[in-house]
């Protein structure tokens, strides 16, 4: 399986392409916070309907097959994506077409900050590093912000773990 491709926030969909996006939302999807985190998502038993979905977001979210109901009798996936600026660019592609209550719920999210905000205000980690930037490292999936030395911690904790239960 090739590895996926990363978000590309300049992907300009066609008027029409931003119309079938924002009809299935309309009709399938959900914006809102969860945790005070953004949520966008949508669930549906056509694969390929969310493969496009991705396609025409730049390559926003991920895709994952998820259990439906006991009578359910297809497959169910489900396309989300928990990432400010991934949930911000797909608001911002489909925003003039959405009804009111939606527009309601995406101006919640898009009154979340990016989290690098917190970075060039010189934040810390959840270990007190100092995230400046020689110590920031971005993710290579989800493309959050994360403190190099937790990160470097954490591989070589692995890299011993591995070592130890290979020997043994």
């Amino acid at each position: 399986m090739p590895p996926p491709k990363p978000f590309n926030p300049d992907y300009d969909p066609t008027d029409l392409e931003r119309g079938w996006l924002a009809g299935f939302f309309e009709g399938e999807g959900y914006l809102g916070l969860t945790q005070n985190r953004p949520r966008v998502a949508i669930n549906n038993t056509d694969l390929s309907l969310l493969e496009r979905l991705k396609r025409l977001t730049g390559n926003c979210g991920t895709i994952r097959p998820t259990k439906g109901n006991k009578l359910s009798v297809k497959q169910l996936w489900h396309w989300q994506t928990n990432s400010i600026a991934e949930a911000h660019h797909v608001i911002n592609l489909i925003y003039d077409l959405l009804s009111a209550r939606r527009q309601a719920k995406a101006d919640e999210i898009r009154m979340l900050k990016p989290r690098r905000a917190k970075l060039e205000r010189g934040g810390k980690c959840i270990n007190g590093h100092d995230l400046v930037p020689g110590n920031i490292e971005e993710h290579p999936k989800s493309h959050s912000i994360q403190c190099r030395i937790c990160v470097n911690t954490r591989r070589r904790a692995r890299r011993a773990e591995k070592n130890l239960t290979s020997v043994a």
